[in-house]
């Protein structure tokens, strides 16, 4: 009976061991339950931070590269503007020149004219810048690219080159002057080649004209006044009662007056040639 109530107070009191065991081992696994959450809860908030910050963070990346971006993007609108409104620029101004018109033809006509003309007509000396002239105004006509100014240039040079030309000497184009049909209708020989012989009455000399008065067919009736430049005569001059071959120009007829007061109306004549009988 005794060993009984021994067991039973061992068992009881094993149970009340195993009791209390149970209850330390909930209490301790309680406070690993509390200590965990609390640790969760302590990391869980860490991550809500790394969170926030990432976040913080990506947003002013963001903003700084969109910020960029948009002033990257400005730029380049600047640039193609630019670049566009040169474009049309030079558009502009290639059209501009492509519609410039350069007028050829006042130089065309006096090309085509000055190919009528003949190099044996006309005295060596005055035909080689005549003919200098020529070449060029052809060179700038069959030039596309020529300027008005250029074209402008060429047919002013080539007209200066034509007027100043000199007809070669030759005795067979002047007519025989005759005296009585010029003084009767000196209108109807102005302008035309005449050749008269004469001994010389009078001479008047200037720096740049000589006068003559010639008496043809030896009479003072038949008189006739002959103007030239010194420069044909290369240096000779001519004397009074030389006698004088003149080919030149007829002016019809010109009145002077006299040492007497009186007026005379005698032929005219433009030498171009005069030769000296000895």
């Amino acid at each position: 009976m005794a060993e009984s109530d021994d067991n039973k107070t061992e068992e009881t009191g094993g149970k009340a061991e195993e009791t209390k065991a149970e209850k330390t081992q909930d209490s301790t696994d309680k406070g690993k339950r509390e200590k965990g959450k609390a640790k969760g809860k302590g990391k869980g908030w860490k991550i809500a931070l790394g969170i926030f910050l990432a976040i913080v963070i990506l947003a002013a990346i963001g903003g700084k590269g969109g910020s960029e971006d948009t002033s990257g993007s400005q730029q380049e609108s600047q640039d193609s503007q630019q670049e566009q409104q040169a474009t049309e620029q030079d558009q502009q101004e290639t059209t501009q020149e492509e519609t410039v018109t350069v007028d050829k033809s006042s130089l065309e006509a006096s090309i085509q004219s000055s190919e009528g003309l003949s190099q044996g007509d006309y005295t060596a000396e005055t035909w080689e810048p005549f003919s200098k002239a020529l070449e060029a105004a052809k060179t700038v006509d069959a030039d596309a690219s020529a300027t008005q100014a250029e074209v402008d240039s060429a047919a002013s040079e080539l007209s200066s080159a034509s007027s100043a030309l000199k007809e070669a000497f030759k005795p067979e184009n002047y007519a025989q002057l005759d005296y009585k049909s010029v003084a009767r209708t000196p209108d109807d020989f102005k302008g035309k080649k005449v050749v008269l012989s004469g001994r010389v009455a009078q001479v008047v000399e200037g720096d740049t004209e000589t006068d003559l008065r010639v008496a043809t067919n030896g009479s003072y009736d038949d008189m006739v006044l002959v103007g030239f430049s010194p420069d044909i005569m290369g240096g000779t001059h001519i004397l009074e009662d030389d006698t004088v071959t003149v080919y030149g120009t007829c002016l019809g007829t010109m009145t002077y007056t006299s040492t007497m007061g009186g007026d005379i109306t005698i032929p005219a004549v433009v030498a171009d040639h005069i030769d000296i009988s000895q």
